[in-house]
């Protein structure tokens, strides 16, 4: 809670009609990250990592405090997280501050915007994408942090190309605060006005 930006990505158990966020990683600095194990993904019976119940919500509760507190967030296409913890865990991420995926857009919109091209665009991190296909749920767990950790590198180089292109006023005021109503109204969605039986039979 006293971190002064806190960068967050969750992992969710193929196939994702499931809904289970199996880990979550948490990053505070540069050089500091964890990621915190719900289930074991690769076991049929998605076996409790701490055990029983009553351990995994406290750590749900102490999880909820944080993301829903003032301290700023960052993310990598942040409408997914936000809108699977919001819709299955009901946690309400607070003062999302940066997006990568978004930012890239503003400064770029012609170019890629995946996590490993941010990687390579804005740090000198090796992007450990192969470490989820090794079904070693560990290297999983290590995949989930150095996300978080990647997160927080790439606002540091879109922040210094933002404001020498003179782009960051635009995308701190105009985009980031389009990102709550739009995961809201995604949440919502729309009512039908007309059934199928009416379009049918008048």
């Amino acid at each position: 809670h006293d971190a002064s930006i806190l960068s967050f990505d969750i992992e969710i158990i193929a196939p994702y009609q499931l809904h289970a966020m199996d880990c979550i990683g948490l990053c505070t600095s540069p050089e500091k990250a964890i990621c915190i194990p719900f289930f074991y993904p690769r076991q049929l019976n998605f076996t409790n990592y701490f055990g029983s119940l009553e351990k995994q919500l406290n750590v749900f509760n102490a999880l909820k405090s944080l993301l829903e507190s003032d301290v700023p967030k960052v993310a990598q296409n942040s409408k997914f997280d936000i809108a699977q913890l919001q819709a299955h865990y009901g946690i309400k991420t607070r003062n999302l501050t940066w997006d990568t995926l978004l930012a890239q857009h503003n400064l770029y919109v012609e170019l890629p915007k995946d996590l490993g091209t941010l990687i390579y665009m804005y740090t000198d991190l090796e992007y450990q994408k192969q470490l989820i296909r090794t079904g070693q749920v560990k290297d999983r767990w290590v995949y989930c942090a150095a996300d978080a950790v990647a997160n927080i590198h790439i606002m540091q180089g879109q922040y210094k190309e933002m404001k020498e292109y003179d782009v960051l006023d635009h995308f701190l005021t105009i985009t980031m605060p389009a990102v709550e109503p739009l995961i809201e109204m995604e949440l919502a969605g729309f009512p039908r006005p007309y059934t199928q039986d009416k379009i049918l039979h008048g």
